[in-house]
């Protein structure tokens, strides 16, 4: 009987030990079931991260393109619509930056209408503005600094043509893109290529009629009276710290053309307090008097204005 109980026993425990084994086991095979099931309900993040990232970006930049196409729209027709008010004879004057424009019922402008604006000016001046040209044709005659000094200037020369009410028609003659004038403005001045200008390769005697070639030199004879629109107007493109003698002259004479001065010394007196009263300008000074000449025809004005102090003229 004791035995009977014994085996009895033993055989529940040993039933109770299977059973909690095979729900143990039935546990666990349902926990990573129910893993498995979450895992592929959830993508991997690193399997979907990166195409994630690539359909976000294309996204982002299909909204900018899309903002930025209306908002080109819009400044166009603005833009188009002053135009015409411009030409009618109609349009208010356009604001100048910062400046409240409640008052007098202008409308305000934005900086983007602006720059069309003043695009469209430069490209008509391509087509009716007076002529210009630079004569890069010196470059061996000039130090790696002064070559780097001319790209500057040239920087000037082209923001000062922007801002004029009657731009000229910029061209630069014998351009050379490998040459050190060249890449030095490519490196000073951002967007150069792209610069309202023409860029000739050839030689400015080989390009022009020599019958419309004015060149400007310090060192001519004759004086420079009135801007004629049918001539080109040469300024060579040399920056010369040791001041050689006669170089554009002598350029002008070589090829047979005329050769002129400013008249400083007409419009202008020397001053009392001294100066080096030195004639030869950089390449944007000489623009500027130029531009502000063919603008006004105010000679006395245009010296006043860009002609540098220590100089000494008055």
């Amino acid at each position: 009987m004791a035995n009977s109980l014994l085996f009895h026993s033993s055989d529940t425990a040993a039933t109770n030990y299977a059973e909690e084994g095979m729900s143990s086991k039935i546990n666990r095979d349902t926990t990573d079931q129910s893993k498995e099931t979450s895992e592929q309900s959830v993508p991997s993040s690193n399997r979907l991260r990166k195409s994630e990232r690539k359909a976000r970006k294309f996204e982002h930049k299909v909204a900018r393109l899309q903002l930025l196409r209306k908002k080109r729209k819009t400044e166009r027709k603005e833009r188009i619509r002053l135009a015409a008010a411009l030409n009618g004879g109609s349009a208010p004057a356009l604001p100048e930056s910062g400046s409240s424009t409640n008052d007098n019922h202008e409308p305000r402008v934005s900086k983007l209408v602006k720059s069309g604006l003043i695009r469209d000016k430069l490209r008509s001046a391509l087509i009716h503005g007076q002529r210009v040209c630079i004569d890069l044709g010196m470059e061996d005659l000039m130090s790696q600094k002064e070559c780097s000094r001319l790209a500057q200037q040239l920087g000037r020369l082209y923001g000062s043509n922007r801002k004029a009410e009657q731009p000229f028609h910029i061209y630069i003659s014998s351009v050379h893109r490998n040459g050190r004038v060249f890449q030095d403005c490519v490196r000073k001045n951002c967007g150069f290529e792209r610069y309202f200008i023409d860029f000739v390769e050839k030689s400015v005697f080989e390009y022009f009629e020599l019958s419309n070639i004015v060149y400007l030199s310090p060192d001519a004879t004759e004086i420079l009276e009135i801007l004629e629109s049918d001539k080109i107007y040469v300024i060579g493109g040399l920056v010369d710290e040791t001041r050689h003698k006669n170089i554009t002259k002598n350029q002008a004479v070589n090829f047979g053309v005329r050769s002129v001065r400013l008249p400083i010394e007409k419009f202008c007196e020397k001053s009392s307090q001294g100066g080096t009263f030195c004639q030869v300008l950089s390449i944007n000074q000489v623009f500027e008097i130029l531009l502000h000449v063919g603008t006004t025809g105010d000679w006395s004005e245009a010296f006043a204005k860009h002609l540098p102090k220590r100089l000494g003229f008055v």
